[in-house]
């Protein structure tokens, strides 16, 4: 059985996802692109509907992608 993210992993994610977008665009207005493509990548890397049903034990994986992650 598989165990999706608890609510400070997700908060945990938001914050990476924030923090690399802000690397990207730093003070660009297309961030919500950024935002959008990042999330898209997430769920098509995990398999997922939402970033919030990662599976636990993938959150390091997960942190790694976004930490990398280009557009």
């Amino acid at each position: 059985m598989t165990s999706t993210l608890h609510p400070g992993e997700q908060r945990r994610i938001r914050s990476c996802i924030s923090q690399r977008v802000y690397e990207l665009t730093k003070n660009r207005s297309n961030s919500s692109e950024f935002y959008k493509s990042i999330h898209r990548d997430l769920k098509v890397k995990f398999n997922v509907t939402s970033y919030k049903e990662i599976d636990r034990r993938r959150i390091l994986v997960a942190i790694k992608f976004i930490e990398s992650w280009r557009p």
